[in-house]
This record gives C-alpha cells, sequence and structure tokens, in this order.
C-alpha cells in the first residue's frame, strides 16, 4: 500500500496533473462559460466550454489541463492563464474523454468509467479536433487560433498544432517535449517504483485495458503514452513555438525541456525557450513566491510579437 501511494503521488505529478496554478482567479475576471458536447463517430461525447457574450468576432484561446478527472470549469488556473495571457481572445476549455461538465456519474476509484476507458495522449488529441470543427461553426470565431497547454495538456499540444491550420501559436508550459513518456517518467520517479515502470508498460501493451490502472492511470493510457516523444509531432507545426520551463521542476526534469528545445531547434523550428533558474513546476520560487504573472507577462509579449492580428 505504502509503494502503491508513492507511485501515485510521483507518476501524477511527473505526468503533470492538472494546470494548478495559484492563486487562483476570481470570479469577476473570467467571463461565464457555456457547455457544450460535441459527438465522436461512435456517439460518444466531447465535453467543452467556451467564454460566453456576444462581443462580436474573435480569436480563440485553448487551454488543455493535465491529467486527472477534475472538470475543466471546476479548475480556476485556465482562467488566470487565460486572463494573464490573452484576455481578448475567447477562453475555450476541453474536459478530458469521460468527463461531462454537469453530469452526475458513477466514479470508480474517484473517476468515471468512460475516463478510464477512453483517456489517452491521443483520445484528447482527436476530442480537440472535433472540438475546433465545431469552433469553425460559431460566429464569434475569426479563424485564428491559440493553443496553450500545461502538463500532459503540452503533450496534446504537440500532438495536435500540426493538425490544425488556423494554429497561429502553441504553447507548452511545464511539459518535457524531448523525452519520451516513459523516459520522463522514470527520471521524475524514485529509483525502486522506476525500476518498475518497464515491466508494467509492458503488462499494458498487452492488456490495454481502462480497468486496469498502476499509477494512478489506466493500462489503456500506459499503452498509448509510453514511447511518445511530443517534440516529433511539434516539429511538424509550421506555427510559431513557445516552450516554457522552471529549472527547479522535479516533476517534469528540465532536461525534458531542453531536449525538445534541441530537437525542434535542430529541425529548424520557430521556437522560442523561456527557462527559469529559480522556478518550479508551478512557476513558484522555492519558498513559495508566485511569479506566474511575470511567467505569463513574458509569454503575452512573445505572442504579441509573433501573431499578427
Amino acid at each position: 500500500m505504502q509503494i502503491q501511494t508513492l507511485v501515485l503521488k510521483a507518476t501524477c505529478v511527473a505526468i503533470l496533473t492538472l494546470l494548478t496554478l495559484r492563486p487562483a482567479v476570481s470570479a469577476a475576471e473570467v467571463a461565464p462559460l457555456e457547455r457544450s458536447v460535441v459527438h465522436r463517430a461512435d456517439g460518444s461525447p466531447v465535453s467543452f466550454l467556451a467564454e460566453a457574450g456576444a462581443r462580436g468576432t474573435q480569436d480563440a484561446l485553448i487551454i488543455l489541463q493535465g491529467t486527472g478527472c477534475r472538470e475543466v470549469s471546476d479548475n480556476p488556473s485556465a482562467g488566470r492563464v487565460a486572463e494573464l495571457l490573452a484576455p481578448d481572445r475567447r477562453l475555450v476549455l476541453i474536459n478530458q474523454p469521460g468527463v461531462i461538465a454537469g453530469a452526475d456519474l458513477e466514479l470508480v476509484d474517484g473517476c468515471p468509467t468512460d475516463y478510464w476507458e477512453r483517456s489517452t495522449l491521443h483520445q484528447r488529441t482527436l476530442d480537440m479536433l472535433l472540438v475546433v470543427a465545431e469552433l469553425r461553426r460559431s460566429d464569434w470565431w475569426s479563424g485564428k487560433l491559440v493553443l496553450f497547454g500545461g502538463s500532459e495538456g503540452g503533450a496534446v499540444v504537440a500532438l495536435a498544432a500540426a493538425l490544425i491550420p488556423e494554429t497561429q501559436a502553441a504553447i507548452v508550459f511545464s511539459s518535457g517535449t524531448g523525452m519520451t513518456v516513459r523516459e520522463l517518467i522514470r527520471r521524475a520517479l524514485p529509483p525502486p517504483v522506476a525500476a518498475e515502470l518497464d515491466a508494467q508498460i509492458a503488462a499494458a501493451r498487452e492488456n490495454p485495458s481502462g480497468g486496469t490502472r498502476w499509477a494512478g492511470l489506466s493500462y489503456k493510457w500506459w499503452a498509448d503514452a509510453a514511447d511518445v516523444m511530443p517534440a516529433r509531432a511539434l516539429a511538424l507545426s509550421s506555427a510559431p513555438i513557445l516552450l516554457i520551463h522552471g529549472a527547479q521542476d522535479t516533476s517534469s526534469p528540465v532536461e525534458a525541456a531542453r531536449a525538445g528545445r534541441d530537437y525542434l531547434t535542430t529541425a529548424g523550428k520557430d521556437v522560442a525557450y523561456f527557462e527559469y533558474p529559480a522556478l518550479d513546476h508551478f512557476m513558484r520560487e522555492v519558498g513559495g513566491e508566485d511569479r506566474l504573472p511575470e511567467v505569463m507577462e513574458d509569454a503575452r509579449r512573445w505572442l504579441a510579437g509573433v501573431v499578427r492580428r
């Protein structure tokens, strides 16, 4: 039990938890969110939310959170990032597979059954494509889009950016893109737990089931994600790319972010890399001082310099 608890804690951090940036934005700073649903080919729903209000034609900002089945509208950090980064863009948030805004779902190990059965990096990528297809039908959308992903959401942004032609910029936050998920997690886990990793991944590939879980994630997730290196997909995008990382990040080791920068640079991509020597996964100093506003101001200036309005 002690080992399993340690695995769960360490891996959920290593896979880059919910974009839990602090302090939370107040409700007055975020426009109301409207719940919407699109459907996959098999009829299953993809739940997303977009800022409400008639404000004329607008560009969009999609923010993707990390792992976990928390309903995205319950995560105030996304609103804070949107307010700091691009308050003039309309915020769009996409729920994890199996998580439906406002629905009262039966939970297994704290999450809906459909979350365990569907949540993978590639399913999240496909879900984003469906949501963008729906945005194209919206009267308010200008056809211009910025992608921002934190933690696991950064990996999804990397996978999706080249597939969405309207992407003007892709921002990857606290997410090491230059290593496979397997290697990233191996570096973040305590050695006794890391020693189990390859065997667990092999077992997941033999039985990629949502009903079997290790370290807080389904075998289906592990089988899908283990050997994904997000920078490979991100290198296919023609959009400007910004990687943001704290050198004191113990959840997503900074070496993985540097490797992503090097891979993209070698591939000839338009990539900027902002590394903050004193900051951690959440852009805080060792004493807990929150530096997210300064980091997002740097990102905002970069965005203004690469995106034509």
